[in-house]
């Protein structure tokens, strides 16, 4: 009430001040100078006018009043705890037949290592990520399909995580272009391009987790538009994840990889370091070297930039269940995935033969499976960086009312 009675007042009389008088009306800048005494944050018209520009936003955040929360260390794994698994066992059998092992990357090279070293389906990234040898381009499904037709295997083209309205063509372009490819499905990732892809072609539909299923009821809505499989959202703690398999949707659960935190339509690196925005002559000072962002507990968040300047933020670990796929046995889920669109080809096909290996050895024999310190030493060494248990341990629970 302290702060809203004043800033009531203010613009009432201004506004009766210009109404009794619009042709002499005068802004009163000595009524503002008292507003400006008692503001919470700072007073910007944000975008009513164009891009304010960089410096209308506070990077340090010294600006806002407090802030409510602070950065804590993401679980990690460690040759001291690895042994140990933090995920409960299924209390019963749902389905123990083998679940798929599904990869998403991030090229075409990739792809094929990751098709060559056992995964039975491959997820093309609907972004081009700088970090990448090279941009996606449609004459690259012919490569990886033939190596797929030829192994057995499937492959899902998958659509950018965000598509805005003015990008639609680019995605009309898209569905009609892959017709001429004989693609095993489309990996959607909202509603609208759930909505566009079943409006516009007959080809069985992946839900990404960005669509942020929760449950089979959640997941029963989405067979009426094609949707043949829905990917459990990465916000979700074990114990609710486990809940998912059911009768509506298949489910699969993503086991290995890096998981975004969040994408913004802000260029951090030309902000940060050149105090400009997308709205400015770009330097391109995003493609000089790779970045990152370090929290108070003192952790780096890798950024990545796509090919529509978006800037990915990802989490502190690497998510790597390796050691603790068990739980997983008898769970249902349909396939389990990796999440790695960031890692080079090699890494790609290294880490998917790691995982084909212990998911072929627990399924081929559940009651003499031991999974060995060998398997995480080599994931170590194709994968120098920190691992944890990422949503699993720390994820959301679902209230019950």
């Amino acid at each position: 009430a302290d702060f809203l009675e004043p800033l009531v007042g203010f613009y009432r009389r201004a506004l009766d001040q210009y109404y009794k008088n619009p042709v002499g009306y005068t802004f009163d800048w000595n009524e503002f100078q008292q507003f400006q005494e008692i503001k919470v944050r700072d007073l910007s018209p944000l975008y009513s006018f164009g891009n304010p520009g960089a410096e209308s936003i506070d990077y340090t955040g010294e600006r806002e009043p407090r802030f409510f929360s602070r950065a804590v260390k993401e679980p990690t794994i460690s040759e001291d705890n690895w042994k140990s698994s933090p995920l409960a066992s299924p209390s019963c059998a749902v389905n123990k037949d083998k679940p798929l092992l599904s990869v998403k990357v991030g090229s075409k090279t990739a792809a094929l290592k990751a098709l060559e070293n056992g995964a039975d389906l491959v997820y093309t990234s609907g972004e081009s990520f700088l970090s990448q040898d090279k941009p996606w381009e449609i004459a690259d499904f012919a490569e990886i399909l033939d190596r797929a037709k030829g192994l057995g295997k499937k492959v899902v083209a998958g659509f950018p995580r965000i598509v805005m309205p003015h990008e639609m063509d680019r995605t009309f372009y898209f569905l009609e272009k892959i017709k001429d490819y004989d693609i095993d499905g489309l990996l959607v990732t909202n509603l609208g391009t759930i909505y566009t892809a079943a409006k516009s072609t007959d080809l069985p539909l992946y839900a990404d987790y960005s669509c942020n299923i929760a449950n089979q009821a959640a997941a029963e809505l989405f067979k009426d538009y094609q949707v043949i499989q829905v990917t459990a959202s990465i916000e979700l703690h074990w114990e609710e994840i486990m809940t998912m398999t059911g009768k509506e949707l298949p489910v699969e659960a993503v086991i290995h990889g890096n998981l975004p935190s969040m994408v913004t339509e802000h260029c951090l690196p030309a902000a940060l370091l050149e105090g400009t925005t997308r709205a400015q002559l770009c330097s391109g000072i995003c493609r000089k070297r790779p970045y990152g962002l370090k929290d108070t507990a003192g952790k780096v968040h890798s950024v990545e930039i796509d090919q529509n300047c978006r800037n990915h933020i990802y989490m502190a670990n690497d998510l790597a269940l390796l050691p603790y796929l068990y739980s997983f046995y008898g769970a249902g889920f349909t396939s389990l995935r990796l999440e790695i669109p960031l890692y080079k080809a090699d890494e790609a096909g290294a880490v998917t033969k790691l995982y084909r290996q212990e998911i072929d050895g627990l399924w081929d024999d559940p009651t003499d499976y031991a999974f060995s310190e060998s398997s995480w030493q080599e994931l170590l060494k194709v994968k120098p960086v920190a691992f944890g248990t990422g949503p699993y341990t720390t994820g959301e629970r679902v209230k019950h009312y």
